[in-house]
């Protein structure tokens, strides 16, 4: 499997869909909370936004609940396979690599490998 970049697309897909997290039919909430889930990790930074200021009750109950079925952020999968290939990238520095991690930080702004690429850049830097 290679390692890609995030897509900017990924955030004009969850935005939709965290909307419908509130909406009046039952069906369109479930639909787009399954969705959610599905995306996993990509949806994590906009669930804790729900959770810490919701503009409603619905949607913070259901962003809590996709979070808590969400692997816990120090034992996910995903968040430490990200952490550790960003960390073996910067640390042999190599053209590749560091072409690699260019096109890791310019991915989807808010995405914890977007970030840790871009703060791993900055410590090169």
């Amino acid at each position: 499997m290679k390692l890609q970049p995030i897509p900017h697309a990924i955030s004009e897909q969850i935005a939709p869909l965290m909307h419908d997290l509130e909406d009046n039919r039952y069906a369109v909430r479930r639909k787009a909370q399954k969705a959610l889930e599905d995306l996993g990790e990509c949806a994590r930074p906009w669930l804790l936004k729900a959770v810490e200021s919701p503009p409603s009750l619905e949607l913070r109950r259901r962003a809590e609940w996709i979070l808590g079925r969400l692997p816990n952020p120090q034992q996910s999968p995903v968040l430490l396979r990200w952490s550790r290939t960003v960390e073996v990238l910067e640390h042999i520095a190599t053209t590749d690599a560091l072409a690699l991690l260019e096109r890791l930080a310019d991915g989807a702004p808010g995405m914890p490998l977007t970030e840790e690429a871009q703060a791993a850049l900055q410590r090169l830097r």
